[in-house]
């Protein structure tokens, strides 16, 4: 019942699908692929990356966030929304949902947008 974007990345972080409620505002596409993206590239949720910044771990935060933000990444983004789809312990791909009002919604979306993925 949210107005959202939702899209999938493969397990090179390229787009396979956006989708679009038809009242979803501009940027949600965007957003629901750099969610996707982080997600992929963090090799996790986004929900957990954020937790893991919040907790201020040095190490993992020279290693991923800095590392990204210096080298001029422009599709992370750090909200919730951006599950990991993997097949067998493997990742092979992600999914993000944007729009929803607040993350804790998106995530919720994504994790049931899962549920309809058979690998």
């Amino acid at each position: 019942g949210y107005n959202v974007a939702v899209t999938v990345v493969d397990a090179n972080g390229v787009i396979l699908a956006t989708v679009r409620a038809d009242q979803a505002l501009p940027h949600t596409p965007k957003t629901s692929f750099k969610k996707a993206f982080t997600a992929f590239a963090a090799k996790e949720n986004t929900s957990d990356l954020i937790a893991t910044i919040h907790k201020g771990d040095p190490t993992y935060m020279n290693k991923f966030v800095l590392s990204t933000l210096s080298n001029g990444q422009d599709n992370i983004i750090f909200l919730r929304g951006g599950v990991l789809i993997k097949h067998n312990d493997a990742i092979v791909g992600a999914i993000g949902v944007g729009g929803a009002p607040g993350g804790q919604l998106d995530d919720n979306i994504a994790f049931e947008a899962l549920k309809g993925f058979s690998l």
